[in-house]
């Protein structure tokens, strides 16, 4: 009894956190690409300025 209530509140957990975690996740990676973004325009702007 004490294993399944266990076991249901660890894959409740697992569902309420994976979402979390995936969109964690994927703001990370937008986050990555927009510094990536200005640090290649930095780069152009101080090629262009050079």
């Amino acid at each position: 009894m004490v294993w399944m209530i266990l076991s249901l509140d660890i894959s409740t957990q697992i569902v309420f956190i994976l979402p979390k975690t995936s969109m964690c996740m994927a703001f990370m990676i937008v986050e990555q690409e927009a510094a990536m973004r200005n640090l290649h325009a930095v780069t152009l702007g101080m090629a262009w300025a050079w």
